[in-house]
């Protein structure tokens, strides 16, 4: 179901933003269960993204429900058709958790619109260790696709698993308004973790840059040639690694930094494009 809690939980210290999750599932005839599914959220985008929408804006409870198939799959097709349906509604759109999911990858990394793709979700990594999944993106990216990463908690409250508070995004913003918040993120102005932390991050003078809360090791990640990119081990490892940085060759077509603390948390940058030179 589609919810919209401004008008009861937003305050001046405190946001929400309108959502849902749309699914297309796989079922199993012989055993009637779920064989792979494709999960997607939207988010309402800005007022002006609603103006300009072709299809109605969803109400508050509307359902909507799955595209259900049973054998027979068409994967990227129905994937692609839900995006572009939620998007003409006025909304960004992620792609969720595919290593859970079960979908191949020819089966999503050609989606085109997708706003962020999820590079950690904390209540599947609890479940079946199934939270990181960051080679696709990185295919994606390698593809020329621009869209950015995030991280989330994918919280159901399950009494046997402690699924809060452990994939997040920290954003920069002018302000806390609805219109304020999706600007940034659709702009990229945010860090997606599991537990580290990005203090900065810019491309000066020619050098990727980085500084972070204390890391065993940081990565730069380029695209799009063999042998670019590097990581930073950390050599003392009482002090760890809070800075970093890289100096460019003049072709990559993006670069970013993932940080990974001593316990495994990691935070990741979105990519910053660069030029060919």
């Amino acid at each position: 179901q589609f919810r919209d809690h401004r008008g009861t939980l937003n305050s001046k210290q405190f946001i929400t933003l309108p959502g849902v999750e749309v699914s297309a599932l796989l079922v199993d005839s012989s055993t009637m269960r779920v064989a792979k599914v494709h999960h997607m959220n939207a988010i309402l985008g800005t007022s002006e993204m609603q103006a300009q929408a072709s299809l109605p804006l969803f109400t508050h409870g509307q359902k909507i429900p799955p595209v259900v198939f049973a054998d027979r799959w068409e994967g990227l097709n129905v994937a692609q058709k839900i995006l572009d349906g939620l998007r003409s509604r006025g909304m960004i759109v992620t792609y969720n958790h595919p290593a859970w999911s079960r979908v191949e990858s020819e089966e999503f990394v050609d989606l085109d619109g997708i706003w962020a793709y999820e590079v950690f979700n904390h209540g599947t990594e609890l479940e079946s260790n199934t939270g990181y999944d960051e080679i696709h993106w990185e295919m994606m990216l390698r593809k020329g696709k621009r869209l950015h990463a995030f991280a989330s908690d994918d919280n159901h409250n399950h009494p046997d698993l402690d699924d809060a508070f452990g994939g997040y995004i920290v954003l920069s913003a002018p302000e806390l308004s609805h219109d304020a918040v999706i600007n940034e993120l659709i702009a990229g102005n945010y860090y997606s973790s599991s537990g580290a932390a990005i203090n900065s991050w810019s491309v000066v003078s020619g050098k990727a840059i980085v500084e972070c809360s204390r890391a065993h090791h940081i990565t730069f990640y380029c695209g799009n040639h063999l042998n670019d990119g590097r990581t930073f081990f950390a050599h003392d490892t009482e002090k760890g690694l809070s800075y970093a940085e890289y100096e460019l060759k003049g072709h990559e077509s993006y670069i970013r930094v993932v940080c990974t603390d001593f316990m495994g948390k990691k935070a990741w940058s979105n990519p910053i494009y660069l030029k060919e030179n």
